[in-house]
């Protein structure tokens, strides 16, 4: 499969993670430019 922003945010959304552009955007371009990210997020 081709990896897309949109691509991407649909999965995110088919697992049950809540995440905005900017988060599925930094995902996105560190798979695209294979580049390790730290997200770091509140557990409730």
């Amino acid at each position: 499969m081709n990896l897309t922003l949109g691509n991407l945010r649909k999965g995110f959304e088919e697992t049950g993670y809540i995440c905005d552009e900017e988060v599925a955007l930094t995902v996105f371009l560190a798979l695209k430019l294979e580049k390790p990210i730290l997200i770091e997020g509140l557990l409730v």
